[in-house]
């Protein structure tokens, strides 16, 4: 797939989550909480327990945050391989950073290594690995193909633009349910 940076931000999610996200946008980890929504979490418990961090930035929790991809097919899509037929990959224009909180990071929110910046710069060294067919050919590709944009405090319905999903049996179900093209793009998947 390749990848036009900052054209289109990416959120990963279950096909079971896409009608809910559809009426409500992509909540925060918390905000799904406080409205004690049900929704089919795909996410490493691991890894969301060192998403607990405070961000140095605001000081908010990590799960404060709409968490955006600037590329989709990173470790975590890699990570939930065996579900790919269950997977939607929600595109959010760009524009939603016109009018939002929001943050960059260099990689994976949830890395000690990781730097967080209002500026988009900081994305600038993560660039090889985010651009590059494989990250383990980049140095620390892994950490920096999961470069992440962090929105406050969530991202409304009207920045969603576009589904891509591995699954023909998935295009009617997706269909019915966005009010955005949904694409069947089985390459961009594991």
């Amino acid at each position: 797939m390749p990848v036009r940076l900052w054209h289109r931000l990416y959120y990963i999610t279950s096909a079971c989550n896409v009608r809910s996200i559809v009426k409500v946008g992509i909540l925060s980890r918390a905000g799904v909480e406080r409205l004690g929504l049900q929704c089919h979490d795909i996410s490493d418990q691991e890894v969301q327990r060192w998403r607990e961090r405070v961000e140095p930035i605001s000081g908010r929790s990590l799960h404060e945050y709409a968490n955006l991809y600037l590329n989709p097919r990173n470790p975590m899509l890699s990570a939930r391989r065996s579900l790919r037929d269950q997977l939607v990959i929600l595109e959010v224009s760009a524009n939603v950073l016109d009018h939002h909180e929001h943050l960059f990071t260099d990689g994976n929110a949830a890395s000690k290594d990781t730097v967080f910046s209002r500026e988009r710069k900081v994305v600038e060294s993560s660039e090889e690995a985010l651009r590059a067919v494989f990250w383990d050919d980049c140095e620390d590709g892994k950490r920096r193909r999961c470069a992440e944009v962090l929105v406050y405090p969530r991202v409304e319905p009207s920045f969603l633009v576009g589904a891509l999903c591995a699954s023909t049996q998935l295009v009617p179900v997706l269909q019915t349910e966005c009010p955005f093209p949904v694409t069947l793009d089985p390459a961009t998947f594991f």
